[in-house]
């Protein structure tokens, strides 16, 4: 199949990613998350290529060849094409070595940097099978579900060449069935240790936080597998408005503007530059997607990639933190309570709630 229109990745001429890192505008806060996309555009589509008419009994595979217009496909005869899609799956939020599943707990939950997410969504030997059924349902879209933490758990810059290269394998197949595939970098509530999937352990201990069961215990974050069964119905959201989560998207979205100067605990292995925690978590986020992209690249069946699956502002655009935030997704507890109870309670490895370093408040008074 031909590909008739890859918008080029980050490096090649003409790209539509770059990596000069996004600076927020320098306005109040509440426009910051309002201009957040730009971040994404960063992530682009990296391929807008190809598709296909699924293969139906023992009629052989059309490829078509789609193009971009506005915000809508068309296929070569210039009609609007909608794909029927499905998320291919839930369980590559999770790795398969350690077992990841959630009502696990144990020391190993800890122990992030030594994971392996080869064999999600499902092994090779039976893909074949996953894929057929789902084909035979009347599917041509596969939404390809492919975390930051799966491409670079073992630390910054450190990427897992056997699982790019798994999920290539993966992609290739699924276009001998017919199929398109969309990659989605997903997340949920920033990571697995701040109760959802997405970003690498790594991520959490450059801010400072102690990746351990005190994270639970502080309240800076609501597990799963430190409270275990039964777990109370859709708990996991209320993370999205913990200590935990909310200072990771913060600072992801506007660390330059929140925590200036605040540098982090670690920094990507062979660079002589001390990278802000805003450059960091996005600029190493960016730079995984792109790895993914550059192996994907030639694969005619990946048509896109998303950004950030839901992505969320933590404390962003929040007027008083003396106040609880306002909505269907909170504890109740203001962000300065939630920052004095976690730092009183071991929620941080040196002892130093983040956003005392950046003064937002003084820990040793527990004042603003």
């Amino acid at each position: 199949m031909q590909v008739i229109g890859r918008v080029p990745f980050a490096g090649e001429s003409g790209s539509a990613l770059t990596s000069q890192r996004y600076k927020p505008c320098p306005n109040a806060l509440q426009p910051l998350f309002a201009d957040h996309h730009r971040t994404s555009l960063l992530l682009g589509t990296a391929v807008l290529c190809c598709a296909r008419i699924c293969k139906r009994g023992n009629r052989s595979v059309r490829h078509c060849q789609l193009r971009v217009e506005g915000a809508r496909l068309l296929d070569e005869k210039g009609r609007c094409v909608l794909l029927k899609g499905l998320s291919f799956s839930g369980s590559s939020k999770v790795p398969c070595v350690p077992d990841g599943r959630t009502d696990l707990g144990g020391s190993r939950f800890y122990d992030h940097r030594c994971v392996s997410f080869i064999g999600r969504p499902c092994s090779l030997d039976v893909l074949d099978a996953h894929l057929k059924r789902i084909s035979s349902w009347g599917f041509t879209l596969l939404r390809l579900i492919v975390t930051w933490e799966a491409v670079e758990h073992a630390g910054p810059g450190q990427y897992d060449e056997e699982y790019l290269q798994f999920i290539r394998k993966v992609c290739v197949r699924a276009h001998d069935f017919g199929f398109v595939v969309l990659i989605d970098p997903h997340q949920d509530c920033w990571s697995r240790w701040t109760g959802g999937d997405g970003a690498p352990g790594w991520t959490l201990e450059a801010v400072g936080f102690e990746v351990g069961p005190k994270l639970h215990s502080s309240g800076a974050v609501f597990v799963h597998q430190e409270n275990g069964d039964p777990l109370p119905p859709m708990s996991w959201p209320l993370n999205y408005d913990r200590l935990g989560a909310a200072t990771m998207a913060s600072l992801f979205w506007a660390g330059d503007r929140l925590a200036p100067g605040v540098q982090p605990l670690l920094q990507p292995a062979g660079t002589d530059v001390n990278m802000s925690l805003q450059d960091l978590l996005q600029g190493s986020f960016i730079a995984a997607v792109q790895r993914v992209a550059a192996t994907l690249c030639d694969v005619p069946s990946v048509i896109g990639f998303e950004s950030i699956n839901e992505p969320h502002p933590g404390w962003i655009g929040q007027e008083d933190i003396n106040q609880a935030v306002a909505g269907p997704i909170t504890t109740g507890l203001s962000p300065i309570a939630q920052m004095r109870q976690c730092a009183a309670n071991g929620a941080w490895s040196q002892g130093q709630c983040i956003w005392s370093r950046a003064g937002v408040w003084k820990q040793t008074t527990g004042s603003l």
